[in-house]
């Protein structure tokens, strides 16, 4: 769901696509696949609370993608969260498509990427070897990363402030929350 617009679903599938629904009406806004896209199965998608329709996505082809649709797109994901009158066919709905992301990595994990969310504007990422990265995605560098083996993770519970960087890592069975410093 939304953080903000609670009708809109995003889900993520075994056929390497992204949908996001308005779950009132069953209207497909945004199908997410294509050139661009995933190359393998999709296991998780998450949503930016601050930036009105930009997520996040992770796969089975060791890859992240954040994705953000421009702003004619954005326009049919506004028309989908309208009142749907129930006497017209949702056939003359146009369900638009997204190929491109904004951003896009392979260095995070070496694995499958079964786990992925935003935590401000970082990512936090889980792999299926249980190694977990929150790290800030950087066009110009390599993401900020810092990995932990999560068989016996616990974190003491802390709140983010979305302004800050958050980070995380620890050793010996235990984790750490702070704010990592571009360096």
């Amino acid at each position: 769901m939304h953080p903000r617009a609670c009708a809109l679903l995003l889900s993520c599938s075994r056929d390497l696509s992204l949908r996001l629904w308005n779950i009132h009406s069953g209207v497909v806004a945004l199908i997410v696949a294509g050139d661009g896209g995933h190359r393998n199965e999709v296991l998780s998608c998450g949503w930016h609370a601050g930036e009105r329709c930009t997520f996040v996505s992770s796969a089975m082809d060791s890859v992240i993608k954040v994705w953000a649709p421009d702003d004619d797109m954005y326009l049919t994901v506004e028309a989908a969260l309208q009142p749907w009158d129930a006497s017209q066919p949702l056939g003359r709905f146009r369900t638009r498509m997204l190929q491109v992301p904004r951003f896009s990595t392979f260095r995070v994990h070496n694995s499958f990427i079964d786990c992925v969310r935003f935590m401000g504007d970082a990512i936090l990422s889980k792999s299926v070897d249980n190694r977990v990265a929150l790290w800030v995605p950087e066009a110009r560098s390599l993401p900020l990363t810092c990995h932990h083996d999560m068989r016996s993770l616990s974190l003491p519970p802390r709140s983010v402030r979305t302004t800050e960087r958050p980070g995380a890592c620890g050793r010996r069975h235990r984790a750490h929350a702070g704010r990592v410093r571009a360096g």
